[in-house]
């Protein structure tokens, strides 16, 4: 390995880390003496909410809770701990998902890339990453969850056929199963296996999936709430929030006025328009993703090895990408 392309890992590595662990130090896990986490405070209130019995889409809980009981239910057992001790060990485990996430993606790469992709994931460190730390998001949980099912995909693929191959493409359906249950968007990607292929995935992360909604439901009929009720509401929405990496975040800030918290980004006035605009962004950037997977549904056949796992990984990337690009466009 030449030594400038060594300096430059290096400090790619450095640079990221370090200016990570700045941030961190600096008021991004603590501000005023109080551990940030105004996600986690909602999935702690539902999960202390569960384990009491009490209503957790009934609007006590303040933002609202708005993701499927399964999550509150794995918080629940936090409940038990004060709320700063609870959130502290909740924003360990976003770090342990996010390295292990580093980790399994790194592993699925050629040998001569991995060091490369070490940096390229250090430096991702000074984008939204922080974010997701700092409020105490559950996405680096789900991200884990469908990155372990990406990895027996990989895994199985090569062994192309037998028990141990059959055995990999279970545990990640059954993995994927388990991250819509958590939180739903990844829904795209058990679609994108029920049409690419191993199709038994898709099918086994559909069975999962229900299996997992029926023992919550015979835990808590907030299950069945939230599949009638909260769920379609969520379409019915405006969802403006200019502070995301939506598409409608984009037009929002484009067209609606100027966020006070924020800096000024209105180009147009057209606030009517904005769902109009939205919408077709939407279409156009799924019709786009669904062009290119079409094209390259024949090249995927005949790649082996590396080639083919590197395939999936930008595939499924591009799926969830599309899928957080629309997600927040909702009416």
């Amino acid at each position: 390995m030449p030594l400038a392309y060594r300096v430059l890992l290096l400090l790619m590595v450095v640079v990221g880390v370090g200016g990570y662990a700045y941030w961190a130090v600096n008021g991004g896990l603590v501000r005023e003496g109080n551990w940030i986490g105004v996600d986690f405070h909602v999935y702690y209130q539902a999960g202390l909410a569960l384990r009491r019995g009490g209503d957790i889409y009934g609007g006590a809980i303040s933002p609202p809770y708005v993701y499927p009981p399964l999550l509150a239910l794995l918080v629940a057992p936090l409940t038990f701990l004060p709320v700063t001790v609870a959130t502290i060990l909740w924003k360990v485990l976003q770090h342990v998902c996010l390295v292990a996430v580093g980790g399994l993606l790194v592993s699925m790469l050629p040998v001569g890339k991995r060091a490369l992709a070490v940096g390229v994931l250090c430096l991702g460190l000074l984008t939204v990453v922080q974010d997701e730390i700092r409020v105490g998001e559950s996405n680096s949980l789900v991200l884990l969850v469908v990155v372990g099912a990406i990895w027996m995909v990989a895994r199985g693929e090569k062994r192309e056929a037998g028990a141990k191959a059959d055995g990999l493409f279970v545990g990640a359906g059954l993995l994927l199963g388990l991250a819509v249950s958590i939180k739903v968007l990844p829904v795209l990607v058990v679609a994108f296996f029920l049409w690419r292929g191993p199709r038994r995935v898709g099918a086994v992360a559909v069975g999962s999936f229900v299996a997992l909604q029926l023992a919550t439901l015979a835990i808590t009929p907030a299950t069945l709430h939230y599949w009638l009720v909260e769920f379609p509401g969520l379409f019915g929405q405006a969802f403006p929030f200019p502070d995301n990496q939506s598409i409608n975040a984009f037009v929002s800030r484009a067209v609606m006025p100027d966020d006070p918290n924020l800096p000024p980004m209105r180009i147009v006035e057209a606030d009517g328009a904005r769902a109009l605009i939205t919408w077709g962004l939407n279409l156009l950037a799924v019709a786009a993703t669904a062009y290119v997977l079409w094209r390259s549904r024949d090249a995927a056949v005949r790649m082996t090895g590396e080639a083919r796992t590197v395939g999936l990984l930008l595939k499924v990337g591009l799926v969830m990408l599309t899928t957080y690009l629309v997600s927040g466009s909702t009416l």
